[in-house]
């Protein structure tokens, strides 16, 4: 029997988020717009706006130094999504922080411990997919206070919430 593509994307997405937590956070789904026409862009050398780190871009191979996962989802209209793939990821470099797949999943690889903030991954994310109808509402969810982190909503400026390992940060209600 032949998965399809959104059967292997749901069951990897479930086990991550299995592993990001015991707490019953329903997984990612699929995209509420057809992903961007454009491949993803260079990222800026250095991030800027609401980011606050200065965060590196290399050819990666970090996973023996720094390596931790979070998770990170939009909800709209009562549906989770994961933002897009290989954000964070250019033709010449991989930022620290970045996306492989569309599972919800950030990852943090560098060649020492770093403190990047989710403002640090908007960035990224908005300077690989600037047209990303995802991105609008993950901004909007932020601007209107519409964040959870671990199952509790956070209180205070979200943009400077240093991401964690096994963090599971949804965006929106």
């Amino acid at each position: 029997m032949r998965l399809s593509r959104f059967a292997i994307v749901a069951v990897t997405v479930a086990i991550a988020t299995a592993a990001c937590s015991p707490a019953a956070t329903a997984p990612p789904t699929s995209r509420p717009t057809a992903p961007p026409t454009l491949a993803p862009t260079e990222a800026p050398a250095s991030p800027s706006g609401s980011g606050s780190n200065e965060i590196g871009c290399d050819t990666g191979g970090h996973d023996g130094a720094y390596h931790i996962h979070s998770l990170v989802v939009v909800k709209v209209d009562g549906q989770l999504y994961a933002p897009p793939a290989n954000i964070g990821i250019g033709q010449s470099c991989m930022y620290w922080v970045h996306t492989h797949d569309t599972d919800g999943i950030v990852h943090v690889e560098a060649p020492a411990s770093v403190a990047p903030t989710l403002g640090d991954f908007v960035d990224l994310w908005q300077a690989s997919y600037p047209d990303d109808q995802l991105l609008a509402s993950a901004r909007a969810a932020i601007a209107a206070g519409q964040v959870t982190v671990d199952d509790a909503a956070h209180e205070g400026d979200a943009l400077a919430l240093a991401l964690a390992d096994k963090m599971r940060i949804v965006l929106g209600s």
